[in-house]
């Protein structure tokens, strides 16, 4: 029996590659776009699109019923936003997800979030899944990150939905785009106007798409 996937950020960097992995593994997937969306690669999958926006449920819940899985990559990245957006984009458009998805008897929800949404610690080895998550950040992405979070937990623990959370580091390897981690860093470099802080020994946490890609599908795939 084919099993049926609703992904989001499928368009971007992260959800595209999942996307293509999903359809070569045979599953069905449904995608939220915007009508703006360029979609050229979704429709090479034979992805079912759904126009609509996080913002408005209505314009994607009955495209929830008969998913086995939502995979939630949307959210609102980059420099120069304001906490009220990121808010909206990632804490209000996740609740109206969830919520959206408990109604419509989804199974299992994975919720990619980021390892910005934990507490600073000046040892970036002790970090686990017990580690405590942002709550007097400045950084409005982790804590809205971190917010959701919670709200994700707070269904798995009443059983109303069994949901999974990946925190990946800094994603980087085929498809990333301006604005991506590694290109910007690369950019700089280029450019001139990269400094290297402690002498080099500063340690960035990375991950290549492919092993997140693999880390989601065992998400949805392993208990």
């Amino acid at each position: 029996m084919t099993k049926r996937a609703f992904i989001t950020g499928a368009t971007g960097f992260i959800g595209g590659a999942l996307a293509a992995k999903l359809a070569e593994s045979g599953w069905h997937l449904t995608a939220l776009v915007r009508r703006t969306s360029d979609c050229a690669s979704l429709n090479q999958l034979g992805a079912e699109l759904v126009i609509g926006d996080l913002d408005d449920s209505g314009s994607f819940a009955d495209a929830l019923r008969g998913c086995d899985l939502v995979f939630h990559c949307a959210g609102l990245t980059g420099m120069g936003h304001s906490l009220e957006a990121f808010h909206q984009a990632i804490y209000s458009g996740t609740r109206k997800l969830l919520d959206a998805s408990i109604e419509a008897d989804v199974e299992k929800f994975v919720f990619v979030s980021s390892i910005v949404a934990y507490e600073l610690s000046s040892d970036a080895s002790v970090y686990q899944e017990s580690s405590p998550l942002l709550k007097n950040s400045p950084d409005p992405y982790g804590r809205a990150k971190a917010r959701a979070e919670d709200l994700c937990m707070q269904a798995h623990k009443r059983g109303a939905i069994s949901v999974r959370i990946v925190r990946p580091g800094f994603v980087y390897g085929p498809g990333d785009r301006r604005g991506g981690f590694l290109p910007e860093v690369a950019s700089m470099i280029k450019n001139g106007r990269f400094r290297l802080m402690d002498a080099g020994h500063s340690r960035v946490p990375l991950i290549y798409i492919s092993d997140l890609v693999n880390l989601l599908m065992l998400c949805a795939e392993a208990e």
